[in-house]
């Protein structure tokens, strides 16, 4: 217990430290200069369909829905980023985990930021009881609002949608579809 209380007042400590970050002043997106570190959680969710195109190769049937939960690092310059996106879907009928890079567009305003993700990956598809049921590529985009509450603290929303080419050759893969909607905290550092 006394260690669970160390480590929630170290973190206490370390949010009310963030925020009371003068370095980050109104207009923080307007001036970013330099390329800045960007780190994001989000969680939402999902609606994947791992067949919704062609489904050439055994994979789950039907739509599946749940929740996404992820991570993403990158760098940011003003109006540009790239980065690195993990993402775990735990759905109704399996799992979806995906790694991918991506790049970004930035439209910035003095508080707040639209933008447009591309991003090409991998995804990988586990049943209920373990076994992978599909792999392969997928692309996608990703639209989100981000808004600068604080200091270097950012909160979002976001939407996307991804294709799925899950089973290696693009000719002999199960074509999917796949669409989240999250909510975003982010931190530019």
């Amino acid at each position: 217990m006394r260690r669970f209380s160390f480590l929630l007042g170290g973190a206490a400590a370390l949010v009310c430290s963030l925020l009371s970050t003068s370095a980050r002043a109104e207009g923080v997106l307007d001036k970013l200069g330099p390329p800045h570190p960007w780190l994001k959680l989000d969680a939402g969710f999902s609606v994947a369909d791992l067949r919704a195109f062609s489904g050439k190769r055994p994979a789950p049937d039907g739509t599946a829905v749940g929740g996404v939960f992820g991570a993403d690092a990158a760098i940011r310059w003003e109006r540009f980023s790239v980065g690195l996106r993990g993402r775990f879907h735990p759905l109704t009928e399996f799992n979806l985990w995906q790694i991918a890079p991506y790049a970004g567009i930035h439209f910035p305003q003095t508080n707040y930021d639209l933008s447009a993700t591309a991003h090409i990956g991998y995804s990988v598809a586990v049943e209920r009881g373990g076994n992978t049921a599909a792999k392969g590529l997928y692309t996608g985009v990703i639209l989100a609002f981000d808004y600068v509450v604080k200091g270097p603290l950012m909160l979002g929303a976001g939407v996307g949608s991804d294709v799925l080419f899950l089973g290696g050759d693009p000719s002999k893969s199960n074509v999917g579809i796949g669409v989240t909607g999250t909510l975003r905290l982010g931190l530019l550092l």
